[in-house]
């Protein structure tokens, strides 16, 4: 199943044989105060099938150079994300277990 969405990109971490780990908050609604309310989760890409993967976690570098709290506002998509999912050890993220296919800078909205 294809998920797609919004989040703030915190960090993309790359591993051996062409996988890395994106870090991620994506936005799941909002709250009684009418807050965006956000999941902090961690996808599984392949890097040379992602799209978008490079040129996203260079804008996250160049952003966070001067301001190292930075996150980056994202669109993504993703297959078989709902499929399973489990909270991490430290309690603190869901591993979702897909497939990040696409990750891209959310364009900002142009004033008239």
């Amino acid at each position: 199943m294809l998920v797609s969405g919004y989040g703030l990109l915190e960090r993309i971490g790359f591993k051996a044989n062409s996988k890395c780990e994106v870090k991620i908050s994506l936005i799941d609604g909002k709250d009684s105060n009418g807050k965006a309310k956000y999941v902090s989760v961690i996808l599984n890409a392949n890097m040379e099938k992602c799209e978008g993967l490079f040129e996203t976690e260079q804008a996250l570098k160049v952003a966070q150079s001067s301001n190292p709290d930075f996150k980056l506002l994202c669109k993504i998509e993703a297959i078989g994300m709902l499929s399973s999912a489990r909270v991490s050890k430290c309690n603190k993220y869901v591993n979702l277990y897909g497939l990040l296919l696409s990750i891209s800078e959310k364009e900002k909205k142009r004033k008239s």
